[in-house]
């Protein structure tokens, strides 16, 4: 199917297929950025809030800064040291008040992981408020202790603002893909302008609209040097070299078929599938047929002549020589035809000629005739010829009269 296509649904269709698996294969890469590029926001304002509590002299003024600080992107803050206790946590400050003891145990897989390896990301789900939260964990050194600060953030808006990000990539992404398959098209559309006229200019040629090879004119070129413009003239010039030649063998043809159609013989041509290509004056009266009826059609059999005919060209073909055959038709004037068949080069056809013998065949019988005429018409002079000599030899003694009237006799 796509190799019946013209060369322009080609390239319609591998634009389109090209749109469609460059999203299919942008989604899931836009989609993991989205996420780095989100959890990357969520470390770097973790560490800016590191940055502030750095500045603190002593561990309760750290704690004091971030009881002050507004946390406009985490839900919780909390400071835990390098034992696992939990030094200050704004959740359960907020909800325990005065009453907020710290230094109590905790265990978390991202303060895990910052202790390891500075800075530690998990996504899980809280018990106490039943939905998922973003942990960013990120250690620090303070007068020579190892803390970790730890901030929370609700999973479901770090969706709702990868899936924005992700719409707002992907809608760049297609207006500017679009935008250069338009552009991509429109040039390649004004580049192959001159192809089409080319071929729109042959086409009728092609369909047999048109008896000639046109001449290619083309509307919008860039001059002679143009590559179109030098194919066109190319073609041209090879059209003008085609058209002669066709002339040429036009004017051979004719001339060929005018001296078949002088002969006395009859001739046919046939192709390897015994389509009639050519037929004479001569043959079509011989078998009694119209030329119009038989050229360019398979030849028939329906009569005897036309059916040998046939066969022989058949023969001929198969065993690629000459094959001859003589016929004779009617009971009271008879007519004699020599059959000569013979194949034509690489297997392309085969060639008949038919010879009308009858008068050869009459002047032979007039000749029987006569010769069967004059030996009816001598035999009886010549037997009585014959009677008289085995007379004269039979009896030596005759008389000179007896002799002289048996010699006239013969003489009579």
């Amino acid at each position: 199917m796509f190799g019946e296509m013209s060369f322009r649904k080609k390239v319609i269709l591998s634009q389109i297929v090209t749109f469609l698996i460059f999203f299919a294969t942008l989604f899931p890469f836009v989609e993991k950025m989205a996420e780095r590029l989100v959890r990357d926001s969520l470390i770097e304002s973790t560490t800016d809030l590191k940055k502030i509590i750095e500045k603190a002299q002593t561990e309760q003024e750290f704690i004091e800064i971030l009881k002050k600080q507004q946390y406009y992107v985490f839900f919780r803050v909390g400071i835990i040291n390098d034992k696992g206790l939990v030094i200050f946590d704004t959740h359960l400050g907020r909800l325990l008040g005065d009453k907020f003891e710290p230094y109590y145990p905790t265990e978390h897989n991202e303060v895990k992981e910052a202790l390891e390896k500075g800075v530690g990301y998990v996504v899980a789900r809280s018990d106490t408020f039943k939905t998922k939260f973003a942990y960013v964990a990120e250690s620090f050194q303070f007068q020579g202790k190892t803390y970790v600060l730890r901030t929370a953030f609700p999973f479901r808006q770090i969706q709702d603002l990868s899936q924005n990000f992700e719409i707002g990539v992907l809608i760049f992404s297609f207006v500017v893909l679009l935008f250069f398959n338009i552009l991509i098209w429109f040039i390649f559309n004004r580049l192959t302008r001159p192809i089409r006229e080319i071929i729109y200019a042959i086409t009728p040629y092609q369909r047999g609209e048109q008896p000639e090879l046109p001449e290619i004119t083309l509307t919008k070129t860039t001059g002679p040097s143009d590559d179109f413009q030098r194919l066109a003239s190319t073609f041209n010039s090879l059209s003008k070299r085609i058209q002669d030649k066709i002339d040429d063998l036009k004017a051979e043809r004719n001339e060929k078929e005018a001296i078949l159609e002088s002969l006395g013989e009859g001739v046919i041509a046939v192709n390897e599938k015994m389509t009639v290509l050519y037929i004479n004056y001569i043959a079509c009266k011989m078998l009694g047929i119209s030329r119009k009826n038989v050229l360019d059609k398979p030849l028939g059999n329906h009569e005897e002549l036309m059916q040998k005919c046939k066969e022989l060209l058949l023969q001929s073909q198969e065993s690629r020589n000459i094959a001859t055959m003589s016929l004779s038709f009617g009971l009271e004037r008879k007519t004699y035809i020599d059959l000569i068949a013979a194949p034509k080069a690489q297997g392309t056809g085969a060639i008949i000629v038919l010879q009308d013998k009858t008068s050869h065949y009459r002047v032979l019988e007039i000749g029987k005739d006569f010769v069967a005429n004059a030996s009816h018409e001598l035999r009886t002079p010549i037997t009585i010829i014959k009677g008289y000599a085995e007379t004269l030899h039979e009896m030596p003694d005759l008389s000179k009269e007896q002799f002289y009237e048996i010699t006239d006799k013969i003489g009579r």
